[in-house]
């Protein structure tokens, strides 16, 4: 279940998708056309030349799909990964309402649930995030209602942020994204060399043949580290020898999480 396959073109997949779907049948299992998607970051041309068919069915291409939980798509943000993330914490928090907003309940208890139940929501698959400054800022305002709706206030009360944070003493969510997103960048790094993993984190492109467009780069996983780690005298690229030799240093480095891009 959940297999994913990547290639650099269509013939190899399609020779991919042949044998995942022969050796399924040696098996007894079938393969869900109407559920397995294709997705590409090569523009199609002619429009058929990225069509991939199981069974000489052609199986639907989109632009992005939910794998293991989370978004997939070559997007070059998390937007949509974000807003499901928040819808997902949502759905938690409703589930828990009735005590998470009930005034006779103690806030210690009310911290252990919402830390338990809705904090991972938010959090699922943060280790691979690149935030930006808006898509903190949305994680921080549905934190916020929550809180506002546990403490049974409402923004014409004109309650300051810090003095909700104060009363209900729950850790910010962006800042417990940022502590695992380093837990995360130390165990890349210590990884083996084979593993994918590490290898997509050390490579960059190189030739003559790869040209950086002009305008705002695209916002990488290891930007952030880098920059923190430049705010703080060092440079950048050392992140990942810091990581594999001076571990705390770069915990301590590095945190507290900051609301900048």
């Amino acid at each position: 279940d959940d297999v994913a396959l990547v290639a650099h073109d269509r013939g190899t997949i399609q020779k991919m998708v042949d044998e995942l779907v022969e050796k399924s049948k040696e098996v007894g299992l079938l393969v869900n056309k109407k559920k397995t998607v294709a997705v590409t970051n090569i523009q199609s041309t002619p429009p058929n030349s990225h069509v991939i068919k199981i069974d000489r069915q052609e199986i639907n291409l989109v632009d992005n799909f939910v794998y293991l939980g989370s978004n997939i798509s070559f997007e070059p943000n998390n937007t949509k990964e974000i807003q499901r993330r928040i819808g997902s914490a949502w759905g938690a928090f409703t589930q828990h309402r009735q005590f998470l907003t009930d005034r006779r309940a103690a806030p210690r208890l009310k911290k252990r649930v919402f830390i338990a139940c809705v904090v991972p929501c938010f959090l699922y698959g943060c280790e691979t995030w690149a935030l930006k400054v808006e898509e903190k800022k949305k994680i921080d305002v549905a934190q916020r209602r929550m809180e506002r709706a546990m403490l049974g206030i409402t923004r014409l009360d004109r309650v300051r942020n810090e003095e909700i944070a104060n009363r209900t003493r729950l850790p910010r969510v962006t800042e417990l994204a940022w502590k695992r997103k380093v837990k995360w960048a130390t165990k890349v790094a210590n990884a083996d060399v084979r593993k994918w993993s590490r290898r997509i984190s050390e490579w960059f492109p190189r030739g003559a043949e790869y040209k950086r467009d002009a305008k705002r780069p695209v916002l990488r996983w290891e930007d952030e580290l880098m920059r923190r780690l430049r705010d703080a005298g060092l440079p950048g690229g050392i992140w990942m020898r810091m990581a594999r030799c001076q571990k705390k240093e770069l915990a301590t480095l590095t945190t507290p999480a900051r609301n900048q891009a």
